[in-house]
């Protein structure tokens, strides 16, 4: 029976997680081996790994000086045992055969990764998203399996394999040539990227199994300069490398980087428009969609693959900048309202 190695990287999360370590414990896959990495909390997080460790033999307890959560998730890796390794956010909570549906899909498809959809909430519990809608909109199954042709189109339209790192379950053997970036805010992009090029087989089961909160403090949703740059370079990374290894690929890159600047400039908006840096970064990007968008071949394959919200945001950025930063703000005025619903 393979032993699946749960890494959770642990930082101030007293409020969230007993919820977190109550749901691995009730995993109906038992052969697990559960790494709580305490990454220099302040609170009381600690203590509760501490008193779990007493509860059940399976986890081990490891505290450390705050490095930031690449560094603990690779720190996870090294210190691992198990053939298969996950990684959960310590907020979060999981179904009970999260792990028992991974390895299945893993292990039968004979895939490098496996992974399954996620629920996204507030803390008042109010559900933002299922990342499984869209993907009931492509697919008429409940299981996708992608191989090294298809790998790589999936990832840039996210139609089920998103980024999260926290909904999959990895082989050991992949680490060996692909580690987090650290001291970098999204890394999990950088990450799912860089795996398409040491990766065979995926599989994503079309079930919620994994419970993530959104919280307004996390690392994520913070709009800082250096999140929002780290974005901006994590995109123009991603964009530059396909287009010089897989220029085939050119309706697809594009699609991507729309979708990034969308996400990017709705958290600038948020920033009130306040960063230099952040705004030099998104012009470039700009003039890059404009410059390939003349070419009205890919323009005509593009649109099929954008929502009418995407339509909207792409033609406003085409025509004037400021128009569609005008509309991303009102966008979120909208929101907060609550005239207009959380996409």
């Amino acid at each position: 029976m393979n032993k699946i190695s749960l890494i959770v990287p642990v930082y101030n999360v007293e409020k969230y997680l007993k919820k977190c370590i109550e749901s691995i414990l009730k995993q109906t896959y038992e052969n697990l081996e559960i790494l709580l990495i305490d990454d220099g909390s302040t609170d009381k997080s600690p203590k509760i790994c501490d008193d779990y460790a007493q509860k059940d033999s399976r986890i081990k307890v490891f505290h450390k000086e705050n490095e930031g959560l690449s560094a603990t998730r690779n720190l996870g890796i090294k210190l691992s045992t198990g053939e298969f390794i996950a990684f959960i956010d310590s907020d979060d909570e999981l179904s009970e055969d999260f792990c028992e549906i991974l390895i299945k899909a893993i292990t039968k498809q004979n895939c490098d990764v496996a992974s399954v959809a996620l629920t996204m909430t507030r803390e008042n519990g109010y559900k933002i998203v299922t990342s499984n809608d869209i993907g009931e909109i492509y697919h008429n199954s409940k299981l996708h399996v992608y191989n090294k042709d298809t790998i790589l189109k999936e990832v840039l339209l996210r139609h089920s394999f998103k980024n999260y790192i926290c909904t999959k379950l990895y082989r050991r053997e992949l680490f060996n040539s692909c580690l987090f970036k650290e001291k970098i805010s999204y890394e999990d992009v950088l990450f799912t990227y860089e795996m398409t090029k040491h990766v065979n087989k995926i599989a994503y089961v079309d079930k919620v199994c994994y419970k993530y909160l959104k919280r307004k403090n996390s690392i994520t949703a913070t709009c800082s300069e250096k999140n929002l740059n780290d974005f901006l370079d994590v995109a123009l990374y991603r964009y530059n490398d396909v287009l010089q290894n897989h220029s085939n690929y050119i309706v697809y890159n594009l699609y991507a980087l729309i979708e990034s600047i969308i996400s990017i400039s709705i958290k600038y908006v948020i920033a009130h428009r306040s960063y230099d840096t952040v705004a030099t970064k998104s012009n470039h990007i700009f003039d890059i969609i404009i410059e390939t968008m003349k070419d009205k071949k890919i323009e005509s394959k593009l649109l099929p693959l954008l929502s009418e919200s995407q339509k909207s945001c792409l033609y406003l950025m085409l025509y004037n900048r400021e128009l569609f930063y005008d509309f991303l703000e009102t966008r979120q005025r909208m929101k907060k309202k609550g005239l207009l619903c959380c996409e």
